[in-house]
């Protein structure tokens, strides 16, 4: 096997050494022969990419992806240089736009340059310009589902949802034109438009919309539901309904609701999962193969983040009967699962879960002090709660950790001041009150807010 694969490094590298004379002869005899150098150029990037897809070392598998990328843009600009092009070269250009994105989606999985996104989605609304004058109808749908992914690296989630949705019209004009091919096409069309409601999902999630991203689910759930292919998803965003609705219940402080829909989420994602492994071994199609596989090790995490949510609502519920060890230890076994899914998520999920844990870790020592009065562990968790504050997002969860920071060093103060006496520490915590209580109104949390005032 390993000859085989140095037999096939050997000849591409002569493969590619007479391209790149042939390109040269050809310059020289038609230099103004823009499009036949431009199929020329395209078969060089291809012999790069190739080598590059064989190459171990990964130094030199980015040098020579570079060095394809750079082949494809060429060859595209020449291409483009040759002036007026009928419908069957503008078909082919579209391949060729294709070729150049695949290459910079391999680039980008090896280097993570996020400039390498904006290039992809330039190269694909390339590709859809080109597949249009070619009257192909299928492959302008595809051009969108590859734009849309790119946009969904790039978190443009409304960008990706317009561009899936474009894709899914395609497909519903290609079915028209092929009657024979129509149910085929109408079920790509339906799939396309579940994909947008996915992204409008994550648009809304990713603004705290919950509720919005909860209906945007329903309608993935249901629009899989009718799909032959692609019915076995369905359970999986059904799943996502009900977090996406804890999580809304949470927010709107309805704690025993979120409870019950985190938990029934948690399930969900187990069944979800089951649903997924009976189907993995009879699918062909690798791409789809690949996402089932995603999905069968994201139900697991989805459903620890769930269930440590319902930890969560408990450690709520327990404060506000008055046990605060009992609450303290829910917030520690909670902070503690979000750690575990944080080791095993990528980067941009690591950051995402920073807050909560920080949150629970800080909830946790809040609930310590409460039961042991003790003034050290207020000021760890007013820390902690700062600490949240710095790696939240969004406004609201941002003001109410910064109201809860300062609570605790009023809660802290006020502690020395039972002990001490101290008009100093009265002052402060005097002071640190009346922060608490306009971050609480500025948050929203209108009760809180009077709670601390009091």
């Amino acid at each position: 096997m390993e000859r085989d694969a140095d037999a096939k490094k050997r000849l591409l590298r002569e493969s590619l050494q007479f391209r790149e004379e042939s390109i040269e002869t050809l310059e020289q005899a038609m230099p103004y022969f823009f499009w036949n150098q431009g199929v020329r150029v395209h078969y060089l990037a291809l012999i790069q990419a190739e080598l590059a897809r064989i190459e171990k070392n990964d130094t030199l598998r980015v040098k020579l992806l570079e060095d394809a990328s750079e082949s494809a843009k060429r060859c595209i600009n020449l291409c483009l240089k040759d002036g007026t092009l009928g419908r069957e070269q503008h078909a082919v250009l579209g391949g060729y736009y294709f070729d150049f994105g695949g290459i910079l989606n391999r680039l980008y999985e090896l280097t993570g340059t996020s400039e390498l996104l904006a290039r992809l989605v330039k190269v694909f609304e390339g590709a859809i310009k080109a597949y249009k004058k070619a009257g192909l109808a299928s492959r302008v749908a595809e051009g969108h589902w590859q734009l849309a992914r790119a946009q969904n690296k790039l978190q443009n989630y409304i960008g990706s949802a317009e561009s899936f949705e474009a894709a899914s019209e395609s497909y519903e004009v290609t079915a028209n034109k092929l009657l024979r091919l129509k149910s085929f096409y109408l079920e790509y069309a339906r799939y396309m438009q579940a994909w947008s409601e996915i992204e409008k999902a994550r648009h809304h999630h990713a603004r705290q919309e919950h509720y919005q991203a909860m209906t945007c689910y329903e309608k993935v759930s249901v629009l899989h539901e009718s799909l032959k292919s692609w019915k076995h998803f369905a359970p999986n965003y059904l799943a996502w309904v009900r977090l996406e609705q804890g999580e809304g219940l949470s927010r709107g402080d309805k704690t025993q609701e979120a409870r019950q829909a985190f938990r029934k989420a948690a399930e969900l994602f187990s069944e979800a999962k089951k649903t997924l492994q009976d189907k993995l071994e009879t699918i062909e199609n690798a791409d789809e193969k690949n996402l089932t596989g995603k999905l069968i090790k994201a139900s697991d995490t989805r459903k620890a983040y769930c269930l440590g949510r319902v930890l969560v609502e408990e450690g709520k519920i327990l404060d506000r009967k008055g046990d605060c060890l009992a609450s303290s230890k829910k917030y520690r076994l909670a902070a503690n699962m979000f750690q575990e899914i944080a080791e095993v998520e990528p980067e941009q999920s690591r950051r995402e879960l920073l807050p909560i844990i920080y949150l629970c870790q800080a909830w946790q020592k809040m609930m310590m002090a409460e039961a042991r009065t003790s003034s050290k562990l207020y000021g760890e968790a007013a820390k902690l709660f700062n600490t949240a504050k710095k790696h939240t997002i969004d406004k609201q969860t941002s003001l109410l950790a910064l109201a809860n920071s300062s609570f605790c060093r009023a809660l802290e103060a006020g502690t020395e001041f039972e002990i001490t006496r101290s008009m100093a520490e009265y002052s402060t915590a005097k002071r640190h009150l009346e922060a608490a209580s306009s971050f609480y109104l500025k948050s929203g949390f209108k009760s809180a807010s009077e709670y601390a005032r009091a």
